[in-house]
């Protein structure tokens, strides 16, 4: 998944403009952005905060697949 997925953090605590623009009020927020979508369109995480569990909604979500 390496090749498909780009992790990025910010400090939402200095970052405050772009935290209230994507909604975050609490900490860890994690939000994927689908290649290709506009920058507006993103997808909330809202499960459980384990490594297996994020990685098994990221493939739920078929990153770098068609979703037809």
């Amino acid at each position: 998944m390496k090749d498909k997925v780009k992790i990025a953090k910010i400090d939402a605590t200095v970052n405050q403009q772009t935290a209230q623009k994507y909604g975050i009020r609490g900490f860890p927020t994690l939000i994927l952005f689908p290649l290709g979508s506009n920058k507006d369109e993103k997808v909330n995480y809202e499960g459980a905060r384990s490594a297996d569990d994020m990685v098994q909604w990221l493939n739920s979500q078929k990153i770098g697949q068609d979703k037809r």
